[in-house]
C-alpha cells in the first residue's frame, strides 16, 4: 500500500510499467541504522482480554494452543519510514498491524500539511487539525475526505466532518473480494497485482534489518490489550512528531472546537 501511494505515475497502465514504479519507492526508503530501530520499530504481542466482539476471552498470545511460552513472535508491529526521493523527502511514513484489534480493516490515511498561516488556531482552545484523506481498502471499499466545518449556530464552533463515497452505495453492486479479483487476473495473465521478483527483494531489504535486530534482542515484545490499537509506545511513535493516528483523533475522539472571532 504504501509503496502504491508514494510511486510516481507510471508511463503506461500496464504491469511492467506499474512495478518498475513501485520498486523505485521500496530503493528509496532510507535505510535504518541499528540504532534507530527501537525507537522507529515497534513490536507486540497481545495479552488476555476480550475480543471487540465482547463474547470471547483470550488468555493472550503466549496462551494460546502451539505457541511457546517464550515466544517472541509479534502479532503487532508499527513502523515509521522516509523515502529519500524527490517527492517524498522529509515526509514520515507510519504503518501498522496487528492482531485482535477494535476493527478488522486495511485503510491509507493521507494528512495534508497545516497552512503557513492557521487562520483559526489563535482563537480556538485547542487544537484544529489538519484535512485528511481515506482510502479504505477493506472493508466497505471507499474514499473520505475529513475536513473541519463550522457546527450551526451563531458561535464559531469547528468540528472535524466527513465526505463520504462508498462503492457500493455509488454503483449498487458489491465489489469483488481481493482473491476473487487475483484468481480472475491470473486466468486473464494480467501480473499487475502480483508481486514481481525484484519488487519483493526489493521490500524484503527494508523489513530484513528490523527482523533482523527482533531475532537478535534479548527485550520482550510489548504487551497490548485486545480491543485497543496497540501499546502505548506505538502511540508515542507518531505523537512524539505532533501527530496522532486516525482513530485516536476520528469522529468519536474529536470534540467540537470553541473559537472565538
Amino acid at each position: 500500500l504504501m509503496a502504491l501511494v508514494a510511486m510516481e505515475p507510471p508511463v503506461a497502465l500496464d504491469a511492467t510499467s506499474i512495478r518498475d514504479e513501485k520498486v523505485k519507492v521500496y530503493r528509496a526508503v532510507r535505510p535504518f541504522r541499528p540504532s534507530q530501530i527501537e525507537s522507529m520499530a515497534i513490536r507486540a504481542q497481545y495479552g488476555a482480554g476480550e475480543f471487540a466482539d465482547g463474547k470471547k476471552r483470550t488468555d493472550g498470545y503466549l496462551k494460546a494452543k502451539g505457541v511457546a511460552p517464550d515466544s517472541k513472535t509479534e502479532t503487532f508491529a508499527a513502523v515509521k519510514l522516509y523515502i529519500d526521493n524527490w517527492r517524498w523527502s522529509g515526509t514520515p511514513f507510519y504503518i501498522r498491524t496487528g492482531k485482535v484489534l477494535p476493527k478488522k480493516l486495511s485503510e491509507v490515511v493521507v494528512r495534508f500539511r497545516s497552512p503557513p498561516l492557521a487562520l483559526f488556531q489563535k482563537q480556538c482552545d485547542s487544537q484544529v487539525y489538519p484535512n485528511d484523506l481515506i482510502v479504505r481498502v477493506q472493508p466497505e471499499e471507499g474514499i473520505s475526505w475529513r475536513l473541519n466545518g463550522k457546527v450551526p449556530g451563531g458561535q464559531m464552533n469547528i468540528k472535524s466532518v466527513a465526505l463520504d463515497f462508498q462503492y457500493k452505495t455509488a454503483f449498487n453492486v458489491e465489489p469483488p473480494e481481493a482473491y476473487e479479483r487475483l484468481i480472475y487476473d491470473a486466468l486473464l495473465g494480467d501480473p499487475t497485482l502480483f508481486i514481481r521478483g525484484d519488487e519483493a527483494e526489493a521490500a524484503w531489504s527494508v523489513i530484513d534489518p528490523i527482523e533482523q535486530a527482533w531475532a537478535a534482542s534479548k527485550t520482550p515484545p510489548e504487551q497490548y490489550a485486545p480491543n485497543t490499537w496497540g501499546p502505548q509506545k506505538a502511540k508515542d511513535l507518531i505523537e512524539k512528531d505532533g501527530r496522532r493516528w486516525l482513530q485516536d483523533y476520528g469522529e468519536e475522539a474529536q470534540p467540537v472546537v470553541a473559537c472565538s472571532l
